[in-house]
């Protein structure tokens, strides 16, 4: 009876090893401090099996459940070596960790002392953010931390990031992308050898160098930074540059924010512009890509690039936008449109006082409307005298005395009486100058308006403010501020401008150089115009009135022409060059024509009167007009003088040696 009761018990035994099994217990050795506890959860079928000494196997299969502290593991089937303490599940595999992380796989590899897992084919390791995609996956369920070397995808909403080599670290929500790193979204692409990813706040953060083309092909490189996908806002170090289009920037670091579109660049920052044929250099440069402006502080250069002879122009500050999107639709208009609202443009205090230009719109279209513009010369009723520097002087006294075709004698001139000369109007320039239009006409006015095209040059502007300089090799000028139209390509100086050209200074309250295929072709000066030539020995020919009108010749000054209340001080020579005399003249047109740049004819048209003084004889006061002022210290010599800070100017009761006639 005894003996039918144990093999009825042993039988039960052996059908139950090989029925369902639940809830049993696996434990290492007892009292070792690598002890770690393994629940069977769950398995359809459970055998054992021990092949030797060192084996000691426990086969499941079915729906197999595996528990270990806060980590669960499913599969088809497993394997546990008590002895090794070493699990090999197949099929289906997946393993919940602390109910945050799924891993599936269809093979694993389970160290259960270390909690290393090793997962083969089809491998998904997917968190609250993202999916990471991968054949092989070795993952450590101490650290948090998977590792892949035989290439890997990780899939973030819309982004999708490749690599060959990768590390995920869970805590963290870090994944480090190595070897042919390769970033796609709808809105950018980016290739890199080595990139950091966070799933959660999706930035993504530069390592390596990095490349970076977005959907309107704006290409990023640089090598250290970040960029926050989710709010589209970015930072680059390490010398990073940015090509957009024909525009190339460069800078110790830049700073973008794509919802917005501005962009800051920070240390020895370089904007290039191709197409308009600009560049700007400046510690700083804040620009906005939606609106095409930028603004250029903390030693701002900018260089306006020419076949021979750029322009070079600093400041204190630099800012350039579009015409079309200025208010009230500046980009339909003209120079004479601009300039009655150039006020409302400015910032600073230099601009609060409008200045003679200004208050009359473009008064180069309207000359005829003022007493002292330029008239007809067919209807000119008085007397117009062409004095040729070489030839005699005339001092005519009276315009009223003066007869037709009276003869200039070079004889018997003398301080108290002038000869009569012959009337006659002036010839036109041999270099084919023309006068400043009269009213009406349209010389010198721009295009019609253009579109918003970013890359058209002619809808460009741009402003500069306080101690602006500007150097070419043809011409230099300084001013305390600036406007330039790329539509009538035309400089705007305000405020105490000085404008220098070979041997040549002209001063006044406002001067507008107007170029031609970037190169000065005339200017205009308004309220105070005051032109000198210097010539040998320090002799000064000069030349003042209200405004001044000014033609260039291959970058050198061909003709000038003052107007209203114009007076002249010239040396006169004879036919070897010798000085005879210093003419002082008033006219209320005085014409001046260069050769070789120097003074060579001079043309009065109009109520002339006039004195011719002996070298010997003249005064200070004969050989200087009042307000005189030679500014040559003033006068940027080099385009690396723009570089430096501006000198300081102290002044004295004595404004200058050079300042003369003030009396």
């Amino acid at each position: 009876m005894i003996r039918y009761v144990l093999s009825l018990i042993i039988t039960l035994v052996a059908l139950l090893s090989i029925g369902k099994v639940h809830s049993q217990v696996i434990t290492t050795r007892p009292g070792s401090d690598t002890m770690k506890v393994v629940n069977l959860i769950n398995a359809d079928r459970l055998s054992y099996k021990r092949p030797d000494s060192l084996t000691d196997l426990q086969m499941l299969a079915g729906n197999v459940q595996l528990r270990q502290g806060n980590t669960l593991i499913n599969c088809d089937s497993a394997v546990w070596n008590k002895k090794t303490r070493f699990v090999e599940a197949f099929g289906n595999v997946h393993i919940i960790d602390n109910d945050t992380v799924n891993i599936r796989s269809q093979y694993l590899q389970y160290y259960v002392d270390t909690k290393i897992a090793n997962l083969k084919n089809n491998v998904s390791l997917t968190d609250s953010k993202s999916t990471l995609y991968t054949n092989e996956l070795q993952y450590d369920l101490n650290t948090k931390i998977g590792e892949y070397h035989n290439g890997g995808k990780l899939i973030n909403q819309q982004s999708v990031l490749t690599s060959k080599e990768g590390i995920y670290y869970e805590e963290l929500k870090d994944v480090y992308f190595k070897k042919n790193v390769y970033l796609k979204d709808p809105k950018y692409t980016l290739k890199t050898d080595s990139l950091i990813y966070n799933t959660a706040s999706q930035i993504a953060t530069f390592i390596a160098p990095t490349t970076i083309i977005d959907s309107a092909n704006r290409v990023i490189q640089t090598s250290d930074g970040f960029y926050d996908t989710r709010n589209r806002k970015a930072f680059f170090g390490q010398r990073p540059v940015l090509k957009d289009g024909p525009v190339t920037v460069v800078a110790t670091s830049i700073a973008t924010d794509d919802s917005t579109g501005i962009s800051i660049l920070r240390g020895n920052a370089v904007y290039v512009d191709t197409a308009q044929g600009i560049s700007v250099l400046a510690n700083r440069i804040d620009a906005n890509r939606n609106d095409g402006t930028f603004l250029a502080t903390q030693h701002p250069l900018l260089i306006i690039k020419q076949d021979k002879d750029s322009i070079y122009i600093t400041a204190d500050t630099l800012y350039s936008g579009r015409l079309s999107k200025l208010p009230g639709g500046y980009g339909s208009k003209d120079s004479s449109s601009l300039l009655s609202d150039t006020n409302r443009l400015q910032r600073d205090t230099s601009f609060r006082k409008r200045d003679s230009a200004l208050l009359q719109g473009d008064s180069i279209m309207n000359l005829a409307k003022d007493s002292a513009s330029l008239r007809d010369t067919s209807k000119i009723p008085t007397a117009i005298a062409r004095v040729d520097i070489d030839d005699a002087a005339f001092v005519p006294t009276d315009s009223s005395t003066m007869q037709p075709d009276t003869t200039v004698s070079p004889k018997n001139i003398t301080k108290d009486k002038a000869p009569a000369l012959t009337l006659q109007k002036p010839p036109p320039n041999k270099n084919g100058a023309k006068l400043a239009p009269a009213a009406g006409k349209t010389a010198g006015k721009p295009a019609t308006a253009t579109t918003d095209n970013k890359n058209d040059s002619t809808d460009r502007f741009f402003q500069a403010w306080h101690h602006v300089r500007i150097f070419s090799d043809s011409m230099q000028a300084i001013s305390d501020s600036l406007w330039y139209s790329g539509k009538d390509s035309v400089f705007r100086l305000y405020t105490d401008p000085v404008l220098w050209a070979s041997n040549s200074q002209i001063t006044g309250d406002t001067i507008y150089l107007y170029t031609k295929n970037k190169n000065p072709d005339r200017l205009y000066v308004f309220e105070n115009g005051f032109a000198i030539n210097l010539g040998d020995k320090e002799m000064y020919n000069q030349i003042k009135g209200n405004r001044l009108h000014g033609y260039f010749n291959n970058g050198e000054i061909d003709y000038m022409r003052a107007q209203g209340n114009a007076e002249s001080v010239y040396y006169v020579k004879d036919d070897k060059g010798y000085v005879k005399g210093i003419n002082n003249a008033t006219s209320d047109i005085i014409d001046l024509r260069f050769k070789n740049k120097e003074l060579n004819k001079v043309v009065f048209i109009s109520e002339v009167t006039g004195t011719l003084y002996p070298v010997r004889q003249a005064t200070e006061e004969n050989k200087f007009l009042r307000n005189f002022r030679w500014l040559e210290d003033k006068r940027p010599k080099t385009k690396f003088e723009l570089f430096e800070d501006v000198k300081p100017v102290i002044k004295t009761d004595e404004d200058s040696e050079t300042t003369k006639g003030q009396q």
